[in-house]
């Protein structure tokens, strides 16, 4: 995370490398660094995903439901405050019986792009609550002018689905490093 984003910054930031040798030397010689792939893709165009049998409307991520979100990839994994999400980030939400079902939302945005991040909670994976809320993402970002942008890693083979499944295409991988911790 940087420690001062400019505004309009979600604040993530990654390290990535692409056939700089010197460099991927330099982070594999330091301890503790892990190396690992992500998939790259491109938007090919939107797709209508939201199941036929479901009937269930995200509703945007607002104050009433933020607090809700407590699973890994959520708003707080890429944006420094929760005042700097609402100010220049956005998302969708499920609810399930008073619970988070599923949410997918801004995880970072430039001037073109904004990156999607998704999360559903694990009782409620299966049921297409991924699929509503990562469509109603990709509508919305269109609808703003911008290019949506997906990347998981290369072991995550239900957000890969998840991502062809509403208009992404694979174009390759490239690594990415993290200092792991015990």
């Amino acid at each position: 995370m940087m420690q001062n984003p400019f505004e309009g910054h979600s604040g993530r930031m990654a390290l990535q490398s692409e056939g700089d040798d010197n460099l991927r030397y330099i982070i594999m010689s330091t301890p503790k660094v892990a190396r690992y792939e992500r998939y790259t893709f491109v938007f090919a165009g939107e797709k209508n995903a939201t199941p036929r049998t479901m009937n269930t409307e995200p509703e945007p991520i607002s104050p009433k439901n933020y607090e809700l979100m407590r699973r890994r990839i959520v708003p707080t994994f890429s944006w420094h405050s929760k005042d700097a999400f609402f100010r220049n980030g956005f998302g969708y939400f499920l609810a399930e019986d008073g619970q988070m079902a599923a949410c997918a939302f801004s995880s970072g945005i430039s001037r073109d792009y904004v990156d999607i991040g998704v999360e559903t909670e694990e009782k409620y994976r299966g049921k297409g609550y991924g699929k509503i809320v990562a469509t109603a993402m990709v509508k919305e970002t269109l609808r703003r002018g911008k290019i949506p942008v997906w990347g998981c890693d290369i072991r995550n083979e239900a957000s890969m689905k998840l991502a062809m499944s509403v208009g992404f295409e694979i174009t390759g991988t490239h690594p990415w490093y993290k200092y792991e911790t015990l």
